[in-house]
């Protein structure tokens, strides 16, 4: 007897969702963003698979506003974006870049 268990999601992952939201996915050349967080992010770092930092941002990025990061000089692979507002909170995402 086969027995079938789905997938669990963290409730912290659902609810990091609706505060970052990132598109296209997979991308090519720019990775945009929007956040809903109560303070601006100030800070975005990319890092590879094996968790070296491979672009680093600092930036100004108001509540619903888009912003586009560029990533077209990464080469293609999985990579880990992680976000840092004024006020500590700290957001990830995955992407992938072709």
């Amino acid at each position: 007897f086969d027995s079938y268990a789905p997938a669990t999601t963290d409730v912290k992952d659902i609810l990091d969702d609706k505060f970052l939201q990132i598109f296209p996915n997979p991308t090519t050349d720019f990775l945009t963003l929007t956040h809903t967080l109560s303070a601006p992010i100030t800070t975005l770092r990319v890092y590879d698979l094996n968790g070296r930092e491979v672009l680093r941002r600092s930036e100004r990025i108001e509540s619903d506003q888009r912003f586009e990061l560029e990533v077209a000089a990464l080469p293609p692979g999985v990579y880990g974006l992680n976000v840092v507002s004024a006020d500590g909170q700290m957001l990830s995402r995955r992407f992938v870049k072709r």
